[in-house]
């Protein structure tokens, strides 16, 4: 069992990293998407090291303080409505033996998750100009941005997997000299 100190300064390192990922989203448009995507995946080693539940409390705690800080409000909530819990909701997900249905939850989080974001971004938060960014590819604007998102989508969940992989078997053992 560790100690709760552990788990608080595991997570307070693993949360002012994120956080300073997130504060990076000013530098450059392409961060928008991506900070939020590597910020989320620090969930994977609280949940490895510590759980589940401190895993989403560190998760709280970034999207909390990402709001305050982020200076692409666009990312923070990319962050808070998908990126920050993914990876901890896909855990729980790929225990499911079911395939079948742990790709299509999988799917439904995401989707649910972008349309609730986007229309908290364009409708609560005024930001019509990322839904106008689409009328220029034409009327099919939307439906090529949802099906390339879902596609990409599918790349990240897959990246996720291959991050897992890489942190509990190389960066652990060479670095933490933990144990498979």
């Amino acid at each position: 069992m560790k100690k709760i100190s552990y788990k608080v300064a595991l997570g307070g390192v693993l949360a002012a990293v994120a956080l300073l990922i997130m504060f990076t989203t000013g530098l450059a448009p392409f961060l928008t998407y991506v900070a939020p995507m590597f910020a989320g995946m620090l969930a994977i080693m609280m949940m490895v090291e510590v759980s589940y539940g401190w895993a989403t409390l560190t998760y709280v705690a970034v999207a909390i303080l990402c709001i305050l800080i982020t200076p692409d409000r666009e990312a923070a909530f990319l962050y808070i409505f998908f990126f920050g819990y993914y990876p901890i909701v896909k855990g729980l997900i790929e225990k499911m033996k079911n395939g079948v249905l742990r790709w299509f939850l999988k799917f439904a989080v995401f989707n649910v998750s972008t349309v609730t974001c986007y229309f908290l971004i364009i409708n609560l938060f005024g930001m019509k100009d990322v839904f106008d960014s689409l009328n220029s590819m034409g009327k099919y604007g939307l439906l090529i941005f949802w099906i390339a998102a879902n596609f990409t989508f599918l790349i990240y969940d897959n990246f996720l997997n291959s991050v897992a992989i890489m942190y509990v078997k190389w960066f652990r053992t060479k670095f933490l000299r933990k144990k498979k």
